[in-house]
């Protein structure tokens, strides 16, 4: 398996470009903006999961009002996700806006559940796992595999 971690821009362009391959993509999307303009054409990618949620790290009763945080009904969602399509894809995107913290926390904690090498988010410079997303998805996948 194949875990991409995208900006919107660059996985918007893509869904027009790879059109082989079957995917998932778990789009996540900052609250006030619209939802990632896939190639609905692309029979390739089997199935989306629109997120909403800003790039805030910390703990929740730290956050200021007026943003949406990820929520741990947001990482159950993911992990079910995944645990629905893990054996039938062959690569997943995980997509936010930037394509540097929100996809990458989330992203670790999917690699790290199949024991994948972390290194291409945790050895490059590019990206700055959000640790909300990572914990939060961490933890859903842990109670996951507890039951």
């Amino acid at each position: 398996m194949t875990i991409k971690v995208l900006s919107r821009a660059k996985a918007v362009k893509l869904s027009y470009k790879e059109l082989t391959g079957d995917k998932v993509i778990i789009s996540i999307s900052d609250p006030l903006n619209k939802k990632a303009g896939f190639n609905r054409n692309n029979r390739s990618v089997k199935e989306i999961l629109y997120l909403s949620f800003d790039d805030i790290a910390g703990e929740p009763e730290e956050i200021s009002l007026g943003n949406e945080h990820m929520t741990r009904d947001d990482a159950v969602k993911i992990c079910r996700f995944i645990n629905r399509w893990k054996d039938k894809v062959q690569t997943m995107w995980v997509q936010c806006e930037v394509g540097v913290s929100r996809s990458a926390g989330i992203a670790l904690a999917i690699m790290e559940y199949f024991n994948m090498d972390t290194a291409q988010i945790t050895e490059n410079p590019q990206f700055n796992p959000n640790m909300l997303c990572y914990t939060l998805t961490k933890n859903a996948f842990d109670r996951s595999s507890d039951q």
